[in-house]
């Protein structure tokens, strides 16, 4: 028997089902030996060498398109962002407000709020309805910010208009309070401008903010085909896109929209210094933000516009943007970066500082008042509003200092990280084979934002396959080329019938090291889709994790996604072609086809692939095949572009032309189709041939049958229960305790939480979950029984008391406050797991993708306290130390808490016991489903209610630890709560996602005296 290998993984399933079978990693790697040796190292680099020493013949085809997906590019150092507010400095001129604000903005929503109260006019203080008030399904919100429309009031929602339909009328002029009343702000404010840098673009947005007793600005019908619905709502604000530039240009130009006068300003959104995530102290140091010129025309009274002798409120807020969508969790909330500062403690001391959603301003902070009759002149002379910003132009000092730290961490510019991204090409394709696998080798690279790098397999076996798309289902909406022509053979006169396509793309962002290299195999004539796994980006090697998927024969993929060189980046006849840092681009296309495949030529990285030949219906005990294939690089919803292999070429009778294609667009393309005289039909392309060799002598015969292994499975699919792609009675192989199945690595975490496994008679038995937190059925049983229940919060309780009979590795169904992945613990993590799964709010689960996580957000925060029921005692004697939280909470979903000892000159505290009292002031009193678990070896315990969160009263009592004083005890002990580590103290809110902060801890003094001296005062 061949050594096996240890890396490949032990777990294959068709289906995310429960499915016990006998899986073990050493009989598993037998697999492995199923994929013969592949041309060269497997691991997306030096593919000319390796194709050609294996095969003469195995270039197919060599690239001569530019792509229009521009040229990738990977340079050293990577800005790592932050959001905060530094210092506020106004100025003005004879006809406009200079305001500039220090600091920097993530560019994912993130927002400055300026506000302004104007005399003679009444504005709103309570924000009411404004054009775009809620992103979902609002067709005035369809660009950033999203964050000021979030905070307005809601239209209450009714159904007057049309009894028996879905809630969708809305009452005239009505407005709902409570949950739903909107942000108050700091005073009567008359505008609002909004600046966000989503996207790396400067957005600069003006609100108008009306009277709300008063007419309003116009109506809103959110349900215009609603013909008997009530009259529409009146709007109160009217929201206007006033300019966009791009950050860190370096002058002072607005250059698109211009409205109501916004040309001036710019945004240096480069800043490293001012506060930081722990100190608010240092917002002087911040030089570089926005400088924005306000025409006075703009900011009008009841009298007309400002001239420059009144006195006006500003005010500046930073809110929440950060998911611009619908779900994000803080979506529209204040934080803590406003101007003028928040008063120290609370939200300015303890990031993060959410100060709310649609929060009260008004009882945190005010307008500043500017007399503009006194306001310095602006000293900057033209293109000096930059964002680079000198005091000295706004009269030698800022009107507000930031004193908070900043919730969102410190921006900078990270040299140890890679800055890269850009553009999709394909340069040259080379094929060859073994008697078991398909080998291709495509030299370019791929863009990691949803671009799709696609091979279209024609198996060659008989007249079956497709030559029109006829189905659109392949991988997703979008993803396929749904009423395409497809290529035809290399003759050109015979169309290919295509019968598989292997769809790859890659998990962005670019700057996580561990990007995922997903792949899906799409069966043409089936109408199926398989996920096949998911490989890493250059990692050196092609192995697949088929987690949730199934990669029963070992396909490999390896990426090396680095290439910069190979095909120029941009398109002849493409307007405005600018490179990937948005200069215009150094081609000039005088490039002719010779010039750019020499081009294509010279690159040696990207991807090598292992297609077994039995994923693309080729038994390869039936003698050698003929496979046509073509490569093809789409963009995000199925968007076709010119990067295909073999390349795509003029029409016939041009073939010396020196036209290059251009790309398909989003319309359907006929691959070999007719030539209308536009450079959009350029379409052109045929299919590359490759002919297997044969199988001779089986290259795998775990069971001595005599045939291939791949081949007996094919005949005769039963002997492979599994899946694995190995025969079922070569997958055996002894252990000795969980362990040796679950955690191969040996570092006490599971290998996979989606997986249970039990140790019988000596074999490894695997049952693969559909959820992480199926740790056992009722009763103590540890077989996974497909529920989320009370049995399993059960489990992990015992497990963490120490009492379960059920192996650890099992029960670790995640982290603390939502994460998915594993910790190597029991602890009150998995039992909320556990709680929120039978709840349906749990989002971990085992499938076609990643673990998805509701991800660690923050529900406040509390001070933890420690009293012992005497400050001293005598050596040998016991006393009890009670723990508190000192501040009501509006929600507590449980606490988890780890006790630790230090001080005294000699001698120990031992803990004796822990419990949960009955007492009046308890946090859980008169919950019908409290429970509580202890482990006193660990000095732990842990809390909760199974019914869900409740609320505490201040002073709220949470356990006693009883200590016993050691014989030979003498001093002073301090007797506290382990801080900032989840694994061990925790304290969890309203979600299972939501953290309350333990943001301090007050310890006992427990004084310790020998028996026989007096005690110590």
């Amino acid at each position: 028997m061949s050594k096996p290998d240890p890396d490949w993984p032990k777990r294959k399933v068709k289906e995310p089902m429960i499915i016990r079978s006998v899986l073990t990693a050493l009989v598993l790697g037998l697999a492995t030996l199923a994929v013969a040796a592949p041309p060269g190292i497997l691991d997306g680099e030096n593919i000319p060498a390796d194709f050609t020493a294996a095969d003469a013949g195995a270039l197919k085809a060599t690239q001569r398109n530019s792509t229009q997906f521009g040229d990738y590019f990977d340079v050293p150092g990577l800005w790592i962002p932050g959001s905060e507010t530094d210092q506020l400095f106004v100025a003005k001129s004879a006809d406009k407000l200079y305001i500039a604000i220090s600091g920097n903005l993530e560019g994912i929503g993130h927002a400055w709020l300026i506000g302004i109260n104007v005399p003679d006019r009444t504005g709103q203080q309570a924000e009411n309805r404004s054009e775009g008030s809620s992103w979902c399904g609002d067709p005035y919100s369809f660009d950033p910010p999203w964050t000021l429309q979030r905070s307005a009031r809601d239209v209450i929602i009714d159904d007057g208009g049309t009894p028996g339909d879905t809630p969708e009328d809305r009452a005239d002029d009505t407005w709902s309070y409570g949950v739903d009343s909107g942000m108050v702000f700091p005073c009567d404010t008359d505008y609002v401008i909004s600046i966000d840098t989503f996207s790396g673009t400067l957005g600069v947005h003006l609100y108008t903010l009306h009277d709300p007793a008063g007419p309003g600005a116009g109506t809103w019908d959110p349900t215009p085909d609603n013909l008997l619905d009530l009259p529409d709502a009146t709007l109160y604000a009217e929201k206007l896109r006033a300019a966009d530039s791009g950050t860190n240009d370096g002058d002072d130009i607005l250059f698109e929209f211009n409205t109501s006068g916004f040309t001036e300003g710019g945004f240096d959104n480069t800043n490293e210094f001012g506060v930081t995530d722990t100190d608010g102290s240092s917002a002087a140091t911040a030089t570089t933000g926005l400088e924005l010129a306000i025409p006075f025309a703009t900011l009008q009274t009841d009298s007309g516009p400002l001239t420059g002798a009144e006195t006006i409120g500003v005010y500046v807020l930073l809110a929440d943007g950060r998911e611009n969508g619908c779900a994000g969790d803080n979506w529209g909330h204040i934080v803590n970066q406003v101007l003028p500062p928040l008063a120290a403690g609370g939200v300015c001391d303890t990031p993060p500082g959410l100060i709310g959603f649609r929060p009260d301003l008004s009882t945190v902070m005010s307008c500043l008042d500017v007399p503009l009759s006194s306001t310095p002149t602006f000293g900057g002379g033209d293109d000096s509003a930059n964002g680079i910003i000198d005091p000295a132009d706004y009269g030698g000092a800022a009107i507000a200092t930031q004193a908070c730290p900043t919730p969102y961490g410190d921006q900078f510019f990270d040299l140890t990280q890679n800055g890269r991204g850009g553009g999709s090409e394909l340069d040259a394709l080379y094929v060859t084979s073994d008697a078991v696998n398909l080998y291709v080798g495509i030299t370019g690279n791929l863009q990691e934002n949803g671009d799709k790098m696609q091979i279209w397999i024609d198996n060659g076996i008989g007249a079956i396959g497709e030559h029109t798309l006829t189905w659109d289902g392949m991988g997703g909406p979008g993803d396929g080329m749904e009423g395409d022509a497809m290529p035809p053979l290399p003759d050109t006169t015979t169309d290919a019938l295509f019968d598989y396509a292997l769809s790859v793309n890659i998990e962005g962002p670019a700057t996580d090291p561990d990007r995922k290299v997903w792949a899906d195999l799409w069966d043409i004539i089936a109408q199926t889709s398989t996920f096949k796994g998911f490989s890493i980006r250059e990692s050196g090697n092609g192995d697949m994790d088929a987690s949730g998927g199934s990669n029963q024969w070992g396909m490999k993929i390896a990426l090396n996604n680095l290439n910069t060189a190979g095909v120029p980046g941009c398109q002849p006849l493409e307007v405005g072609c600018l490179d990937n840092f948005g200069n215009p681009t150094i081609h000039n296309w005088s490039d002719d086809i010779a010039t750019v495949e020499a081009l294509a030529a010279g690159v040696t990285t990207g991807f090598e692939i292992c297609i077994p030949l039995a994923d693309i219906g080729i038994n390869p005990c039936d003698g050698p095949a003929t496979i046509h294939l073509w490569a093809h690089i789409t963009g995000s919803n199925g968007w076709r572009s010119n990067q295909s292999l073999p390349s795509m070429r003029p029409e016939a009778g041009n073939a010396d032309s020196t036209e290059q294609v251009q790309n398909a667009g989003s319309i359907v393309t006929d691959w070999f189709g007719p030539f209308f005289g536009l450079p959009e039909e350029f379409y052109r392309a045929v299919t590359a041939t490759h002919v297997t060799t044969a199988l001779v002598t089986p290259v795998n015969d775990c069971d001595s049958s005599g045939t291939e292994d791949v081949c007996d499975i094919l005949n005769d699919p039963s002997i492979d229960l599994d899946f694995s792609g190995v025969p079922d009675v070569c997958e055996i192989v002894t252990c000795t305790v969980v362990a040796d199945c679950a955690d191969p690595l040996g570092d006490g975490v599971t290998d996979d939480v989606c997986v249970s496994w039990e140790c019988l008679a000596g074999i490894c038995v695997a049952t693969d979950l559909s959820v992480p937190s199926d740790m056992g059925s009722p009763l103590g049983d540890c077989a996974p029984d497909t529920f989320c229940s009370l049995a399993d919060a059960l489990h992990a309780l015992t497990c963490f008391a120490g009492t379960n009979t059920c192996d650890r590795l099992n029960i670790d169904a995640g982290q603390a406050l939502g994460v998915c992945a594993p910790d190597g613990f029991c602890n009150l993590a998995d039992a909320l797991h556990a709680l929120t799964c039978f709840a349906g709010t749990n989002t971990c689960a085992c499938g076609p993708a990643p673990d998805g996580t509701s991800g660690p957000t923050v529900g406040g925060s509390a001070v933890l306290r420690a009293v012992a029921d005497a400050r001293s005692i005598k050596a040998g004697s016991e006393v009890q130390v009670r723990m508190f939280v000192d501040e009501p909470l509006d929600a507590l979903l449980g606490y988890q808490l780890t006790a630790v000892v230090s001080g005294g000159r000699r001698g120990s505290l031992e803990l004796m016991d822990i419990a949960v009292e009955s007492r009046r002031d308890a946090v859980y009193t008169g919950a019908a489903n409290a429970f509580s678990a202890f482990n006193i070896e660990n000095r732990q315990m842990l809390a909760g209610d199974f019914d869900g969160p409740v609320s505490t009263r201040a002073n709220g009592y949470l356990a006693t630890f009883t200590f016993r004083a050691s014989e030979d005890a003498v001093g002073a002990f301090v007797v506290d709560v382990v801080r900032d580590d989840l694994t061990q103290t925790l304290m969890v809110g309203a979600e299972q996602s939501e953290e309350i902060v333990v943001r301090s801890t007050a310890p006992a003094v427990v004084v310790v005296t020998s028996n026989g001296a007096r005690s110590v005062r």
